[in-house]
């Protein structure tokens, strides 16, 4: 929910963007109504963004792929099993184009529910992700992709697809 407060004569308003992480912004709002409003559209806009409805801000500087690959150079021989790799790598091949901030959770979630007959229930493509998105190369994106801040019960819709 996003916050109004006044900070040195000025209206200040604090959201959560698309990536789930708080922002202030100073704005050139006269009243507490309209620095409210603002906050409203800040607000819609990151939830807009959050389920992949329209682009995040800013361009991308690597693909899904690219970072599967960075991954795969930099970690994968830090891992005991590379079998989330490869299942990760096996079932979102139809993602490596995309720039990273194209990479939602709602289009996750798309593709896993159109793969939900053939996954077995114990893969866990999205812990997998949501590890290398931490591991991330520093300084190489410019955007991130909100579905890396997504609680781990965001791919219950693959489940409950599933269990039907």
């Amino acid at each position: 929910m996003a916050s109004v407060f006044k900070r040195n004569e000025v209206w200040v308003v604090k959201w959560r963007n698309a990536a789930g992480r708080w922002h202030q912004e100073r704005t050139r709002c006269a009243t507490k109504a309209e620095a409210r409003a603002y906050a409203r559209q800040l607000e819609h806009r990151a939830d807009l963004q959050r389920s992949g409805l329209t682009p995040l801000d800013g361009p991308a500087s690597i693909t899904f792929g690219e970072l599967l690959a960075w991954y795969d150079q930099h970690h994968a021989h830090l891992v005991k099993s590379p079998s989330r790799r490869l299942t990760a790598g096996k079932n979102l091949a139809q993602l490596n184009s995309l720039p990273l901030v194209d990479v939602t959770t709602a289009r996750l979630e798309a593709v896993l529910n159109e793969k939900a007959k053939t996954l077995k229930p114990e893969t866990r493509i999205m812990s997998f992700l949501r590890s290398t998105m931490r591991r991330k190369p520093s300084g190489s994106l410019t955007a991130t992709s909100p579905v890396w801040s997504q609680p781990a019960a965001s791919a219950s819709l693959f489940w409950s697809a599933r269990s039907r």
